[in-house]
């Protein structure tokens, strides 16, 4: 068993879902396959079923990421 992480958003409304499961890799590729469809059909988008980092980000450097993320720093320049 290991824990992974399933991620998706959903498209007409732009919310997130966002879990950690613990599961099996066989489990793990059964979930993914079952989203992968829902994805091809376009009703979730933004599909992620893997595993989590083994290390967390440092505040610093995914702070830099957001600042130098074009999408974002348009959204603040506007």
């Amino acid at each position: 068993m290991a824990v992974y992480l399933v991620s998706f958003v959903y498209p007409d409304t732009q919310q997130a879902f966002l879990e950690l499961v613990e599961m099996t890799e066989r489990e793990q590729r059964r979930v993914a396959d079952r989203l992968a469809l829902l994805a091809d059909d376009g009703v979730i988008a933004d599909l992620y079923v893997g595993p989590i980092q083994a290390a967390p980000t440092p505040f610093r450097a995914f702070w830099l990421d957001l600042g130098m993320n074009p999408y974002l720093r348009a959204a603040e320049a506007a």
